[in-house]
């Protein structure tokens, strides 16, 4: 990404990044929600499941791709990602 000839596609890139784990991921987070809604236990009135860990794992791989290419203009679209 530092290299000047990416200078002018740095939204492609960005956007391949995204759509690729978009499609990767969006399989696991359907997993995740489906079993929310049979694997839960309710005790004293309140409801428990692992729904909300596991998708802050999935979110946690997401961001901890950052590591790979740390710019501003990635992190930026993998937080615009994930609030899509």
């Amino acid at each position: 990404m530092s290299d000047p000839r990416y200078g002018h596609s740095y939204n492609e890139l960005t956007a391949t990044f995204c759509v690729r784990t978009f499609k990767n991921c969006l399989p696991m987070t359907m997993k995740v929600l489906d079993k929310m809604k049979s694997e839960f236990f309710i005790e004293k009135g309140v409801c428990y499941c692992n729904g909300p860990d596991d998708l802050f794992k999935i979110l946690s791989e997401i961001t901890n791709l950052y590591k790979m290419c740390p710019y501003k203009e990635t992190i930026t679209s993998m937080l615009s990602m994930c609030y899509k």
